[in-house]
């Protein structure tokens, strides 16, 4: 979650970052939120975990 954490203070306006990661990263999904990001997390055949991480918008969109 550290390192997930810290890249994201590398997000420039309009980028997103996403990682695989083998469980769902739950406690991740808090922090995110209180930080202003948004996330989209998909399940995948192998039964890792795909998120993206994108700052919101000032609407909130």
């Amino acid at each position: 979650m550290e390192r997930v954490l810290n890249a994201l203070d590398a997000l420039r306006p309009g980028q997103a970052i996403r990682f695989l990661i083998h469980r769902e990263p739950l406690p991740l999904y808090g922090a995110l939120r209180q930080m202003g990001y948004r996330h989209t997390t998909h399940r995948l055949e192998d039964g890792c975990f795909e998120v993206s991480i994108e700052a919101q918008t000032e609407s909130g969109a």
